[in-house]
């Protein structure tokens, strides 16, 4: 497998300060060091593992090449998971630019059940997750997983925050569709 577990040796500053000096090893380190971080985090945004890597790979592009702009008294995992999202959103904007918004008169409201996710691993969540549409996704990930507003939201995907309300609430329901049906058939065994 590409992305390794993290090595307990690894020294952050002095890492950073070969990557700002742009020497391939250092590079090397941050990437094996956050590539599970930075895989994990796409995951969220991304159908498959294939397209979770490659938005690991744009978003490491995008690190090397602005690791200049890093702040060290910002918490560095803070920035990184910053550039990753980006990364993904960008790859959204990319591949599903054509894709459109729900507007939120057709949206609707659904009631919530938070018991169900209990019931739930991570991984299986992450499924129904996965299986949601590029836009449902990437919104439902940005709110409920990420903390974004509804402003923050519409600025970063060119939408009204009306659509990202309704995007929102038919990801939740879809969810909560899928979810209710697997533990059904979950109980029948």
């Amino acid at each position: 497998m590409f992305f390794k577990r993290r090595n307990k040796q690894f020294d952050l500053i002095k890492t950073i300060g070969g990557c700002k000096a742009r020497k391939p090893l250092a590079q090397k380190e941050l990437f094996d060091y956050y590539a599970n971080y930075a895989k994990n985090i796409c995951l969220r945004y991304s159908a498959n593992d294939e397209e979770a890597e490659e938005m690991v790979s744009d978003g490491f592009i995008k690190v090397f090449n602005n690791i200049d702009r890093y702040d060290s008294k910002q918490v560095f995992d803070a920035w990184f998971r910053t550039v990753m999202v980006n990364a993904a959103i960008d790859y959204f904007r990319k591949h599903h630019s054509r894709v459109e918004f729900t507007d939120l008169s057709q949206a609707y409201e659904v009631e919530n059940d938070e018991r169900y996710l209990e019931l739930m691993t991570v991984d299986e969540i992450m499924e129904f997750v996965q299986k949601l549409t590029p836009v449902y996704r990437t919104v439902f990930s940005l709110s409920v997983v990420d903390g974004y507003s509804h402003t923050e939201i519409a600025t970063m995907l060119g939408v009204t925050e009306s659509a990202v309300r309704a995007n929102l609430v038919k990801a939740r329901a879809k969810l909560q569709e899928w979810i209710q049906a697997y533990l059904s058939r979950q109980s029948k065994i």
